[in-house]
């Protein structure tokens, strides 16, 4: 009879959801880019997707620069939402959001860097009205804003070129639109929370 208890405590413990386990849910503010250059690495992603050439930041993430890392919420996914037009606000939006561009090619990763002032504003207006650590921030003066279009090192050097091929037909000087997002990780998956459209003032 004491056997069978175990067994039934062992198999009990298996199969029912332990209330303390919860799933894993991080945030992160992005900046996405739409118009003629969104289109651009829309059809850059779906080439690559379809080129069996396919990478992790192309299969889970949408064409996006990173403003703030992944971080773990302390207040409600509402307070991070409703941020973003508070930081929008906080920051003076120039006619221009010059984002100068440049396609950086390294060993493991190709990335389009991304030089921008007033990305470095806004991600700091909102990492202040999230009280989040300054740490969070992508940004300089740590590593420089970017696009990331490949984060694996393949096994055939006739992929890297083929990758490389279609890089050299994203036009970096396509005229860009952007809108900030707030970005959801949940066990892994990452899906959008709310967006806003960057509108250049009068």
């Amino acid at each position: 009879m004491r056997n069978f208890s175990v067994y039934f405590l062992i198999f009990f413990s298996l199969f029912i959801p332990h209330q303390g386990l919860q799933a894993k849910i991080q945030y992160s503010l992005y900046v996405t880019p739409t118009g003629d250059f969104g289109t651009e690495l829309d059809s850059y992603w779906y080439d690559v997707q379809h080129s069996n050439l396919s990478h992790q930041v192309v299969t889970q993430y949408p064409p996006h620069c990173t403003l703030t890392s992944f971080f773990d919420p302390t207040q409600s996914e509402s307070h991070y939402v409703n941020a973003i037009p508070l930081a929008i606000a906080d920051v003076l939006l120039p006619r221009i959001i010059t984002i100068q561009s440049r396609l950086h090619r390294g060993y493991q990763t190709d990335t389009i860097l991304l030089t921008s002032t007033y990305l470095t504003a806004l991600a700091t207006a909102f990492q202040i009205r999230t009280q989040l650590p300054v740490s969070v921030i992508k940004g300089p003066p740590g590593p420089s804003f970017h696009v990331t279009l490949r984060d694996i090192v393949f096994d055939e050097d006739s992929k890297l070129r083929r990758i490389r091929a279609l890089e050299n037909d994203i036009n970096l000087h396509a005229n860009a639109r952007w809108r900030v997002a707030l970005y959801k990780k949940d066990n892994g998956v990452v899906t959008l929370v709310k967006a806003y459209q960057l509108i250049p003032a009068n």
